[in-house]
């Protein structure tokens, strides 16, 4: 195995694999939570209520749990990525990575609530008027979705500037393009009784099983040598 300047290197070592495979909890755990609740609770109309709802009502604690532990487990995969890659633009991969983990436990630990109170604090959304601990919710979601574009083209930097890299180069900027092109739909949606649910989950779905595929990369590419740039 080389690593991106062509230079011999060593495998990683059995704990570092197994923390960098935290990665693929990560994702993995936020979407079981998220089909757990959708399935199991009726009421939920998957085609219009948004993920965040999910986390409301007497069942909520199952993908607010699943949240915080996708978080969790994204800032230890951030964290062994950041000490087995030491190359400029691959550290910014680990600091996106990092992001997305804040994001995700930030969602968890503040919940959308439904819709504030008809007296006291009521911020306008799309969503219709929040408190401000559903405001929070929001940014945090932002943040995640945000973190998750970021990631795409961190990892377009970092990849080996080589012909044969190509297809991951163009699968990074199509899942980017794609994020970016749903999460505004997802909003105006929301704002007028659309599809926005079924746009949400498709958004997560192509973040999902990109952090996936990148996993994989990581745990099969990183080294114990550290990569100057």
């Amino acid at each position: 195995m080389v690593n991106s300047t062509g230079e011999p290197t060593r495998p990683l070592r059995d704990a570092q694999r197994w923390l960098l495979w935290s990665g693929a909890l990560a994702p993995l755990v936020v979407a079981a939570s998220i089909i757990e609740e959708s399935v199991v609770r009726k009421a939920v109309n998957p085609w219009r209520q948004s993920i965040s709802l999910l986390s409301e009502g007497p069942h909520g604690y199952v993908e607010r749990f699943g949240l915080v532990l996708g978080g969790l487990l994204m800032l230890v995969f951030a964290w062994s990525l950041y000490q087995v890659w030491d190359h400029s633009h691959s550290r910014e991969v680990a600091r996106t990575q990092a992001a997305t983990g804040v994001g995700l436990l930030l969602t968890g630990a503040f919940i959308q609530q439904g819709l504030a109170p008809k007296r006291g604090l009521r911020i306008p959304s799309p969503w219709g008027a929040l408190t401000l601990v559903g405001v929070i919710h929001i940014i945090a979601a932002g943040l995640l979705y945000g973190a998750a574009v970021a990631s795409c083209i961190a990892v377009m930097r970092a990849l080996p500037q080589r012909p044969s890299w190509q297809s991951a180069w163009r699968y990074c900027r199509a899942t980017a393009v794609s994020i970016l092109l749903l999460l505004p739909a997802f909003v105006v949606a929301a704002g007028i009784g659309g599809p926005a649910g079924l746009l949400e989950r498709l958004t997560a779905l192509f973040a999902t099983v990109w952090e996936l595929w990148f996993v994989r990369l990581a745990v099969t590419r990183s080294t114990t040598d550290r990569v100057h740039s």
